[in-house]
């Protein structure tokens, strides 16, 4: 009978070591793996990647978006990473204040340019760093002719008037340079030029010489495909 006791002790002696293996392997299993976990990398810089320096037309999109890569410590790039964007100057506007970075730390907006030709910018910020870019905003196509000086002057006969000044402007009201005037004097006289062209600041003029007689001219000035404006001059 000892001899069964003391088997039967083995046994559960066995038994017993067996059961403390499982579970210490488990434990050590469980702190491994909790050990092992990846950690995130944290993004650390943001810098323009694409887009900056652009020319475009006033209150229409960019070309090509404006692009933007976040890169840890290391300058590896950051996935999942929330980018804010924001206009600094112009008045434009983005398609989205708020994009997350792709696998490979980039993020992109479509940026629509302000109405007011010049220098534009946007910033995009991630945490306490930031990455700027700039455009610049062109004047779209000739949209009107304006009368800037010249109009309803009297002047001895046989003499010059004053320059007549015209102004060629946007959709917005920005100058537009290189536009080509046209001129015609509808009541005699003669006119310095028969065409012009706008200068840096829109402005184009011509200068009428009445004839040596009492007379009201009308003089047009034009640009293809907009409204003609009238100027009108007296000599006597």
């Amino acid at each position: 009978m000892g001899t069964n006791l003391l088997a039967v002790g083995s046994r559960v002696m066995f038994v017993g070591f067996g059961v403390a293996l499982v579970l210490a392997s488990a434990a050590c299993s469980k702190d491994s793996n909790t050990a092992t976990a990846p950690v995130a990398p944290a993004p650390s810089a943001v810098a323009a990647s694409g887009g900056d320096h652009q020319v475009g037309i006033v209150g229409e999109v960019l070309q090509s978006p404006v692009i933007v890569q976040v890169t840890d410590a290391k300058g590896a790039p950051v996935a999942g990473v929330s980018v804010t964007w924001s206009v600094s100057s112009g008045g434009g506007s983005v398609s989205s204040t708020t994009t997350t970075s792709d696998e490979n730390g980039h993020a992109e907006v479509l940026w629509t340019l302000g109405t007011t030709a010049g220098a534009e910018s946007v910033q995009a910020t991630v945490g306490t760093v930031n990455a700027s870019f700039t455009a610049t905003a062109a004047p779209g196509e000739v949209a009107a002719l304006v009368v800037v000086a010249g109009d309803q002057q009297n002047v001895a006969e046989g003499t010059a008037t004053a320059p007549l000044t015209v102004k060629a402007v946007d959709a917005y009201g920005n100058a537009v340079a290189g536009a080509i005037v046209s001129w015609v004097d509808q009541s005699g006289g003669t006119l310095a030029t028969s065409t012009t062209t706008t200068d840096a600041n829109g402005l184009a003029q011509d200068i009428l010489v009445t004839d040596p007689a009492s007379e009201t001219y009308t003089i047009v000035a034009d640009v293809a495909d907009i409204a003609p404006v009238i100027f009108s001059v007296v000599s006597n």
